[in-house]
């Protein structure tokens, strides 16, 4: 039952991943005019490998935690997040041209959006490898004895 469930919840996680993977070259494909198909089929295999990279890689880190695959999942997990922004980004994109029917400036629109969602998750990767601290002291008379000296963290 328990493997029956997880084998389930993978099929349906790769699904959803493959699908936005989809969605996103197609949105590239079609706000950068890319026409040639040798690209096409390069931009294709490289997100189909991104698509369903996420879910190996956080199996290996877990069963087997080295550099080599800390790196990986790291490296998916950069990717997931960044996938997140560059969607963001081409609907944006895909909204102002539809909107505005602005077609002949949809690879100039999709550049800058698409600048701009990097930019925000490199900022996100920043802040996750640097977060900001702030220490703040309790004092309070209701704690338990046994919370004394403790750090929490949040």
């Amino acid at each position: 039952m328990k493997r029956t469930v997880i084998a389930l919840l993978t099929i349906v996680a790769v699904t959803i991943l493959t699908a936005a993977h989809v969605w996103l070259w197609q949105s590239i494909v079609f706000l950068f005019a890319i026409d040639s198909l040798s690209v096409k089929w390069v931009l294709g295999v490289l997100f189909g490998m991104l698509a369903v990279g996420f879910l190996p890689t956080t199996y290996l880190v877990h069963v087997k935690e080295n550099n080599f695959t800390s790196a990986l999942y790291l490296g998916a997990a950069v990717w997931l997040g960044s996938a997140l922004y560059i969607a963001i980004a081409s609907a944006i994109a895909l909204v102002c041209v539809w909107l505005f029917d602005v077609d002949e400036y949809r690879t100039v629109i999709a550049g800058v959006c698409m600048t701009l969602g990097l930019a925000y998750a490199g900022y996100g990767v920043w802040n996750a490898q640097f977060p900001r601290l702030k220490h703040v002291t309790l004092s309070a008379k209701k704690f338990p004895a046994s919370w004394r000296g403790r750090t929490i963290v949040q």
